[in-house]
């Protein structure tokens, strides 16, 4: 599968989560949830990072 798919699979999939915990969650850890995919996991979907050893 192309990154490009591969990355909007995951976008759908972190989007339906979101949507399914926000009426469990209180409103300030779905911002929280909200943020934390939108700036640190949608970003780096798709980008090869080096392996350090």
């Amino acid at each position: 599968m192309e990154k490009t798919k591969d990355k909007e699979k995951y976008e759908y999939w972190l989007d339906a989560w979101l949507h399914a915990k926000r009426l469990g969650v209180k409103e300030s850890t779905y911002i929280r949830y909200r943020n934390t995919i939108e700036n640190h996991i949608k970003p780096d979907l798709g980008v090869d990072l080096p392996v350090h050893f």
